[in-house]
């Protein structure tokens, strides 16, 4: 299967089509004003635990088809940045709080 380039995903737009700019864990000030992911590019949501914390799947950026933790203060790839999708699944089913 070929994989498409990490600058552009096929029939992407808006927020989908841009590049998720981190590859590891990153921490900011809470509040939205202070959030430089609040476009959530390059991102697609998988869920919520509630209040803004939220897990989302990589499809576009450097750290395409990996699974991010992230909410109102620090955004970190899950599994220490070794989960691709099928794998977070896995952990999931099992216990969602190690994740994190």
């Amino acid at each position: 299967m070929k994989t498409p380039p990490t600058s552009a995903v096929a029939g992407a737009s808006g927020a989908l089509a841009r590049p998720f700019p981190l590859t590891a864990r990153h921490e900011w000030r809470s509040g939205p004003a202070n959030d430089p992911l609040a476009g959530h590019d390059g991102l697609f949501q998988l869920g919520t635990d509630g209040c803004d914390t939220n897990w989302f799947l990589v499809v576009n950026g450097p750290a395409r088809g990996t699974v991010w933790f992230i909410d109102d203060v620090v955004a970190c790839p899950a599994l220490d940045g070794r989960s691709g999708f099928a794998a977070w699944v896995a952990e999931w089913n099992v216990d969602p709080a190690p994740l994190r």
